[in-house]
């Protein structure tokens, strides 16, 4: 392999490191948004709109009231992060976080 010399390394990892973020940039502005997203601030018919594109079938009733629903759970629970602390979910928690370690090194 040839030696990048005279200090144009730094230079071409930074280069090369722009493209992928070039794609992840005009891939979010493609990407809509989903019907999660628009359902749970309360914008009901666009995100109906959404789910039909996205499934393209106007039938989506059934899918649809399961999302509002799961939404509405949601909103319901207080303190989300507080409930990780708990002591039933504490296994999943730990687990969940040494199963990142190695990941570290």
């Amino acid at each position: 392999m040839h030696r990048i010399t005279e200090g144009y390394g730094r230079r071409v990892s930074l280069g090369l490191a722009a493209i992928p973020a070039g794609l992840l940039t005009v891939g979010s502005l493609i990407v809509v948004d989903t019907p999660n997203s628009l359902i749970e601030p309360g914008k009901l018919e666009e995100g109906k709109a959404v789910l039909k594109r996205i499934r393209g079938v106007d039938n989506v009733d059934p899918e649809f009231l399961e999302i509002v629903e799961a939404s509405g759970v949601a909103k319901e629970m207080k303190h989300p992060f507080r409930n990780l602390l708990k002591r039933r979910n504490r296994p999943q928690l730990v687990i969940a976080i040494w199963m990142q370690v190695p990941l570290l090194y």
